[in-house]
């Protein structure tokens, strides 16, 4: 059985969306995100090591709902 533990840690990320308006009520929203992670990786307690960058472009879509 492989075991594999990574470190916790903090990034940044930018991020950019806009809001269109359908109409009185209702919207729609797209936004983009690029992430930055870096993270130490041990596999096996030691076995293999390792420095990981994880770099995910996220897109979201959404609907808003004015009340």
């Amino acid at each position: 059985m492989t075991v594999v533990s990574y470190e916790d840690n903090f990034s940044w990320a930018l991020q950019a969306g806009i809001d269109i308006g359908i109409n009185e009520r209702w919207a729609i929203n797209f936004d983009l995100k690029k992430a930055y992670l870096s993270s130490d990786v041990n596999l096996n307690n030691g076995a293999i090591l390792a420095d990981v960058d994880l770099d995910p472009w996220v897109f979201g879509i959404g609907f808003a709902y004015r009340f």
